[in-house]
């Protein structure tokens, strides 16, 4: 079963991270696939000169110029999305001879052999993949949960959630799941119009999606996907409740994470990131074709933000700072205009 990528050149030294924490953790050579739509010829040779003796085989497979048209055309009101998101909802046409694929998105850090992923799936469902939301948590023991320290509050979080099985129109005890790691049956997607199905939901449903092709291809399979377990997708800094995972099953994902997925804005070739995880990814990288990190955010500003904004948050204390503001006159304005605004499209 090959490896699926899909990234562009400015997204090369990342993807060669993946690949470089992946190929680190299996004691057998594996094969690799790359779906790519603007990835220079000149890169496509540092990667194949750098993977040649590390990898069984390295394919480069690019998009059709036609069907890349078409998909601009029904998603330019998405367009702040980069296009290589769509391009994995491809495989089934780009890889004729390929009955699974395991897909990996290109920021994430694999800590663990990646074949023992097959080891709990069931290639019987269209997608094997981490489950990022189910409304059965509700059935569950919440007393000794540990929420940790998230980023919002929980009620934030669960208005966000209903809205978003609300506007996919999924089943009330649907699960959702998150598309960075997934083991795709290609065949059960050919014969079932997976790619079809969502591509006409991304265009017909506009206002209804957040998160484009992950957003889709959760109305589409409405549930019916086989659930890993969260080592295989761990979202730092801490696994949600709404996920539906028992507590042993998160401290685990905390603990010993089979993959890190390095999900929103804090990217470990980010200046401001801070994370234990930018070391991880750090010492992966040196060992491909781009070992330095030219940090592209660093200006003056990120700089002041970096270096005295955040002493005085350790300081004073992130926790105590938050209280503080949320307390702050006109504040609850704020929460509700923050709820009101979840999903909503202009």
């Amino acid at each position: 079963m090959r490896i699926l990528l899909t990234f562009d050149t400015n997204y090369a030294p990342h993807a060669a991270t993946v690949m470089e924490s992946i190929i680190q953790n299996c004691p057998e050579k594996l094969d690799f696939v790359i779906i790519y739509y603007k990835l220079s010829q000149e890169i496509q040779e540092i990667l194949t000169i750098h993977f040649t003796k590390k990898v069984n085989s390295l394919e480069f497979v690019q998009m059709d110029e036609e069907k890349l048209i078409k998909i601009e055309e029904n998603i330019n009101i998405i367009e702040h999305w980069s296009l290589d998101i769509y391009m994995r909802l491809f495989a089934t046409i780009l890889l004729p001879n390929d009955k699974y694929v395991i897909y990996l998105d290109c920021d994430i850090i694999v800590q663990d052999n990646i074949l023992k992923i097959l080891d709990e799936a069931d290639l019987s469902k269209p997608i094997c993949a981490v489950t990022e939301y189910d409304p059965n948590y509700k059935l569950h023991d919440l007393s000794n949960i540990i929420i940790g320290k998230p980023t919002q509050d929980p009620w934030i979080i669960e208005a966000y959630w209903y809205r978003t099985f609300y506007d996919l129109e999924m089943d009330k005890y649907a699960r959702y799941f998150n598309t960075g790691v997934m083991v795709m049956n290609l065949d059960y997607w050919r014969e079932n119009k997976i790619t079809e199905k969502t591509m006409n939901f991304i265009k017909e449903n506009p206002e209804k999606i957040y998160y484009p092709d992950q957003d889709a291809l959760n109305a589409v399979i409405n549930g019916n996907y086989s659930s890993l377990d969260l080592r295989w997708n761990f979202v730092p800094p801490s696994p949600s409740i709404f996920s539906n995972y028992t507590f042993d099953v998160m401290k685990k994902a905390v603990q010993n994470p089979a993959i890190i997925h390095l999900a929103g804005s804090n990217k470990p070739w980010s200046y401001l990131c801070d994370t234990k995880y930018k070391i991880i990814y750090r010492n992966y990288r040196k060992y491909t074709p781009w070992p330095k990190i030219v940090y592209k955010d660093r200006t003056m500003k990120n700089m002041f933000k970096k270096y005295i904004v955040r002493n005085i948050e350790k300081v004073i204390g992130v926790r105590i700072l938050n209280t503080i503001k949320a307390h702050l006159p006109g504040r609850e304005k704020f929460w509700i205009s923050k709820v009101a605004k979840l999903r909503v499209h202009n």
